[in-house]
Formats: C-alpha cells, sequence, structure tokens
C-alpha cells in the first residue's frame, strides 16, 4: 500500500501495524524517563514520576508509590536529599508489597532507592 498525494492517508494502520499506538506509547516511555518531582511532603507518587527528590528537613516525610498493577514495568527512583536526622519513608500503596515488606527507610543524604513494579501487587527493588 502506498502513501502520498491522492493515496489513502490512514496513518494509524499501514501494514496491520499501528503506528500510532506505538509512537504514542515511545513518547510516554520518553517523558516518563524525564518527569522530576522536587517534595518536602508526604506524598503519593503518580505513575508519570520517574524520579522523586525527597527534602526532610523541616520533619520526616512518607512518600507512597502508585498501585503496582496499575502501572506494569514502571520504574521510580526516591532520593533523600537532605543532610537532616529525618527519615524518608517509601511506603506501599494498598495491598502492595515492597520486596515482601511494606517500606523502604532512606535515612541518610543521598540514600536512594530504585523500584520497578512487578505488574501485580509489589515493587521490586532494583
Amino acid at each position: 500500500m502506498s502513501y502520498g498525494p491522492g493515496r489513502p492517508t490512514d496513518y494509524d494502520k499501514i501494514d496491520s501495524f499501528n503506528y500510532r499506538l506505538w509512537f504514542e506509547s515511545i513518547f510516554d516511555f520518553i517523558g516518563s524517563k524525564i518527569t522530576i518531582l522536587n517534595t518536602t511532603a508526604s506524598i503519593t507518587v503518580k505513575a508519570q514520576y520517574y524520579y522523586v527528590r525527597a527534602d526532610a528537613t523541616a520533619g520526616a516525610i512518607t512518600i507512597s508509590l502508585p498501585t503496582a498493577l496499575t502501572c506494569a514495568g514502571r520504574e521510580i527512583i526516591i532520593k533523600k536529599i537532605d543532610a537532616s536526622v529525618n527519615a524518608v519513608t517509601v511506603s506501599k500503596s494498598g495491598t502492595d508489597v515492597i520486596e515482601g515488606g511494606t517500606t523502604s527507610s532512606l535515612a541518610a543524604q543521598w540514600d536512594t532507592v530504585k523500584v520497578i513494579s512487578n505488574g501485580n501487587t509489589g515493587w521490586e527493588i532494583v
């Protein structure tokens, strides 16, 4: 099938391949790799965030992960950026688990945890 002037313009499917869906998934992936969140308060991370910079200078904070089932394969990095003694706690959502537990704690400045959703009921530390 050829495309051009006077030719069909259905670019959604060419030779049974859905290019629009393919491009959208590529753009979603790229966008997720550059979405950064800076926080000084407890929050629930939205699935589109890739990197969370947590500042617990004012007090301990909790970073809650989204439900693993809704974001299969999603990677999220959480880093404690302050030098205070206040902890940053990474918490699961609902009945999910983080490496079999319920939380992961970041106590020292620059402590980092990178998790990936198993697409079912948990987050695995990478």
